[in-house]
């Protein structure tokens, strides 16, 4: 129908994961536990009602990039040595670490994307 958009894009975090550690985490991966789990989940399925009228929709879930060649690697590394980068103990008062991943090659975009068809893109 005209004026109706294409795509909804909906963004939403890394934290959808939880805290678990020094655990490897892939997209395959199901919700952690806590606030940040809970609140992405409910963040995500507010985009529901739009997938089911029909509008193609896209999650994508961010988080940190870390390189030594750019991204939050060389802009925080400063930050991280003396224990105050974001996450770190002394900037919580905890001893959490922060969600992050490394950059795919050739690509700045997602490395995946679930659509309202089931489809990875």
């Amino acid at each position: 129908p005209a004026g109706r958009p294409g795509v909804l894009l909906s963004g939403s975090a890394t934290g959808f994961y939880g805290d678990r550690g020094d655990e490897i985490l892939t997209e395959a991966c199901g919700p952690g536990e806590g606030f940040l789990s809970e609140l992405c989940l409910r963040w995500e399925a507010a985009a529901g009602p739009a997938a089911r009228a029909g509008l193609r929709t896209v999650q994508s879930r961010t988080g940190l990039v870390v390189s030594s060649s750019g991204g939050l690697g060389r802009l925080l590394g400063a930050a991280y040595r003396v224990g105050a980068g974001p996450g770190s103990a002394v900037a919580t008062s905890g001893s959490r670490g922060s969600d992050w991943r490394m950059p795919r090659p050739a690509s700045c975009g997602p490395s995946s994307t679930t659509t309202s068809a089931g489809r990875s893109t």
